[in-house]
């Protein structure tokens, strides 16, 4: 997927500044996570990564409100970006992600569950925060789910439900 023109930042803004390795058994076999840490500069925010195979994540829910007008959190209330991130709108979550990193597609998802057996499997470092769902429907805006589910949204517009 190409990366979107609205994010007008260089490669510096986003830096990677630690890396630790430990073992960990797959269904796939024996392999090394190795955790980081990513810096957005935009925000001044750190995200945890894991890196595995051929694949850099972020660890964590992005939670860019410097672009609040791509979603809105949890019952439009600030409380919830903090701990669940954005729920962004479905037409523009290409825009959110910093330089270097795209949103993945569905079969990255689906590797990433081959090899880890579980998404939320908390030996293996992935921690996609339950942060529900909304929709605005009929003028009114009505969220769910807080805590029991995520809606990971991919490159593909496919949805990945946790």
């Amino acid at each position: 997927m190409s990366r979107s023109s609205v994010d007008d930042f260089n490669v510096d803004d986003c830096l990677d500044t630690a890396a630790i390795g430990k073992g960990f058994v797959s269904g796939m076999g024996a392999s090394t996570i190795v955790r980081g840490v990513l810096n957005d500069f935009r925000t001044g925010r750190d995200y945890k990564t894991i890196q595995f195979g051929p694949y850099v994540w972020m660890a964590e829910n992005m939670d860019n409100r410097s672009r609040s007008s791509f979603g809105d959190c949890y019952d439009r209330d600030s409380v919830y970006c903090e701990s669940y991130g954005v729920l962004y709108k479905e037409e523009y979550i290409a825009g959110v992600c910093p330089r270097g990193y795209d949103l993945p597609m569905e079969d990255d998802y689906k590797y990433m569950v081959r090899f880890a057996g579980s998404l939320t499997d908390p030996e293996f470092g992935f921690n996609p925060q339950m942060g529900g769902s909304c929709v605005k429907g009929k003028g009114e805006f009505v969220c769910s789910n807080l805590g029991l589910s995520a809606d990971l949204i991919t490159g593909d517009r496919r949805n990945i439900f946790v």
